[in-house]
Formats: C-alpha cells, structure tokens, sequence
C-alpha cells in the first residue's frame, strides 16, 4: 500500500497516475491529494501510517506531466474530469481535497467543478497563484474565488 501507484487510461487516451495510501476501500474518509510544483504522487508517502490508523484512505494524483501523468493542455478544470474519471473508477462516492503550494489552485478547481454533495471538504497549506491565473484568466480566478466564498464565507 504505502506506495501502491496505479495508472487510469482517460476517455481522452491520456494516462493519470496515483498512489493508494493508508486504508483500502473499506475506510471511513478519502481524501484526494494534490501535489505541490515540482513534486508527484509520492510526496505523501510518509503520511500512510497516520493515515492507516486514523482510518483515511489517501489518493495521491499525479498532476498533468509529473511522475507518470500525461502531460496535457485542458487546464485545470478539464483536469477536474480527469479527477472525476479516477474518483468513479476507484468507487469513491465523497472525499476531501488537500493541495499544498502549486496544489492550491487546483483544489479551487475542485471546489468549483464538484457538488457540495461529493467534495465534502476542501484545503489548502501555503497556495501559489497558478501561472495561467497570471495569463489571461484572471476573470476565471474572480469567479472561481467569488464561488468558493459562497462555499466557505469565512475566507
């Protein structure tokens, strides 16, 4: 388990690699983590025990084009189905999202792409703007953050 990667053929022919930590199916919580820039899957390695005692079930994603990802250009919310595509594969029905550092945007992504009823909790520890923001997407990060405020107002 502590370094259980496995790899999902998308719709699209692309690959996305994830690693399997702490419990199996049959635990209480799944949390989705998403790494930081650079980094992979395998940041969270040392995170299997705590998680196998406390009964979490920890998915580890490989970001587009890092460890045995593809490398494509959907952006983040094209990611999110790609996400999704993993989720309904390994019959995870609600989860929690973590990003840390280049993480960060992609766990907005989340918090705006899935229902309140399937992302039951999102975090993020030290979020970097992700580079296409400081393209020409700062309209899509407005409404992005304005939706995640209704989500969590406290922000």
């Amino acid at each position: 388990w502590p370094q259980d990667t496995q790899s999902c053929r998308l719709p699209s022919g692309a690959r996305l690699s994830y690693a399997r930590l702490g419990r199996s199916k049959e635990a209480g919580q799944v949390w989705v983590l998403f790494h930081g820039t650079p980094g992979s899957r395998l940041d969270y390695t040392l995170e299997h025990e705590y998680a196998e005692k406390h009964s979490i079930r920890i998915i580890s994603i490989d970001r587009p084009g890092y460890g045995y990802s593809s490398l494509h250009d959907r952006g983040m919310l094209g990611f999110m189905q790609d996400v999704e595509h993993v989720l309904d594969y390994c019959g995870v029905q609600e989860f929690a999202v973590l990003g840390v550092s280049g993480g960060g945007p992609y766990t907005l992504a989340a918090a705006y792409h899935f229902p309140k009823s399937r992302l039951r909790k999102a975090a993020i520890v030290c979020g970097t703007p992700h580079p296409q923001f400081q393209k020409s997407s700062v309209s899509i990060q407005g409404r992005i953050y304005r939706w995640f405020h209704g989500w969590a107002p406290w922000i």
